[in-house]
């Protein structure tokens, strides 16, 4: 994959490192874990027993960390789902806290 991509992008030292993937915004980018899991899967790596299910519990961590700081960003969005699943929701004393826009719409 490197080696196409250098010869398929002047600009590029076909680092795969330096490849920016936009997917997801800056809080959704992909994990280690799903690309382990393309080369498992579509490119058949050969692999040890129990790859496949660390690479699953490395990719839920990854997710869990992730809701965490979307909520941060966008915790008006938390407070109007957890309600649905039977939470109760205290407003903090302070109010609110802000929107991070900013953080959202950053590719």
């Amino acid at each position: 994959m490197s080696h196409l991509l250098a010869q398929t992008n002047e600009k590029h030292q076909g680092m795969l490192s330096k490849v920016h993937l936009s997917v997801g915004g800056a809080r959704g980018r992909p994990c280690l874990e799903d690309f382990l899991q393309m080369l498992l899967d579509e490119f058949r790596f050969d692999h040890v027993d129990g790859a496949k299910e660390a690479v699953e519990a490395g990719r839920e961590d990854w997710r869990r960390r992730q809701i965490a700081t979307l909520v941060r960003d966008a915790p008006e969005v938390a407070v109007g789902a957890l309600p649905e699943l039977g939470y109760t929701i205290t407003e903090p004393s302070a109010g609110p806290r802000p929107v991070n826009r900013a953080a959202l719409r950053r590719g």
